[in-house]
């Protein structure tokens, strides 16, 4: 993703916000991107949607 004006510090990323109650987190990349993940808490099991596409099975 693309971060927004001003987010990442020229070319040192941003901050690193994280909600661990959510699960998420999201922090600055190089080249005023933006990443956004999720930190698989264990309260929430884990769900398998089927085979990915190198054979292994993909997470939702």
């Amino acid at each position: 993703m693309t971060a927004p004006p001003k987010f990442n510090h020229g070319d040192q990323p941003g901050p690193v916000i994280a909600d661990l109650d959510l699960g998420t987190y999201l922090r600055g990349a190089p080249g005023n991107g933006l990443y956004v993940g999720g930190t698989e808490p264990e309260c929430d099991p884990m769900q398998y949607r089927g085979p990915h596409r190198d054979g292994r099975r993909a997470r939702a």
